[in-house]
């Protein structure tokens, strides 16, 4: 009983957290050919917006050589999808804000570090459930080549 309603408190929280696909922005960091990384937003990019069963790959309009793909977001708890830029060999930046978090795989391994601000004790909690639960899906689904 107690399992089940910390379940549901997790469900209902990530749903909270959840990132809606009108609330999303997303951006690349790619590399010039003169070495430089530059940031360009995607009107077509999206995470949040992908279906279940969608792979991530980058939209047409993307530059070459991106590096990471970046969404601004109003929680910086990571989502459902968040796990598929990684399959296609991408890390993904989270800002909400004003703070900036990544995941990425390390040798097949999800984590979720911050790059500028901090968490909250509740949003620790819930980053950690997220990442246990991407990691799932993240060795089940296959993965994509960039």
């Amino acid at each position: 009983m107690v399992r089940s309603l910390q379940l549901v408190t997790f469900f209902l929280a990530l749903a909270a957290t959840t990132p809606s696909i009108a609330a999303e922005r997303c951006a690349v960091l790619f590399e010039t050919s003169e070495g430089k990384i530059e940031h360009q937003t995607l009107p077509l990019l999206s995470v949040a917006g992908l279906a279940s069963e969608q792979a991530f790959v980058l939209p047409v309009d993307a530059p070459p050589e991106v590096r990471s793909i970046q969404c601004g977001r109003e929680a910086i708890v990571p989502g459902i999808n968040d796990h598929k830029p990684l399959q296609a060999g991408y890390p993904l930046s989270i800002v909400a804000a004003g703070r900036v978090g990544v995941l990425e795989a390390i040798n097949g391994q999800l984590r979720f570090r911050m790059l500028e601000g901090e968490m909250t004790e509740v949003e620790s909690e819930l980053v950690q459930q997220a990442i246990n639960a991407a990691q799932e899906r993240f060795d089940k689904q296959p993965a994509v080549s960039p």
